[in-house]
């Protein structure tokens, strides 16, 4: 269980700053 979670919390993490960072290149680039 420990390692699902874990993994659950990691793959969060980064689909959490995958967005930020398209955010900001989305918002850098001017397109969206």
């Amino acid at each position: 269980v420990g390692k699902t979670e874990m993994n659950k919390r990691k793959g969060t993490l980064t689909e959490r700053r995958d967005r930020e960072r398209r955010s900001s290149v989305k918002g850098e680039n001017g397109s969206g």
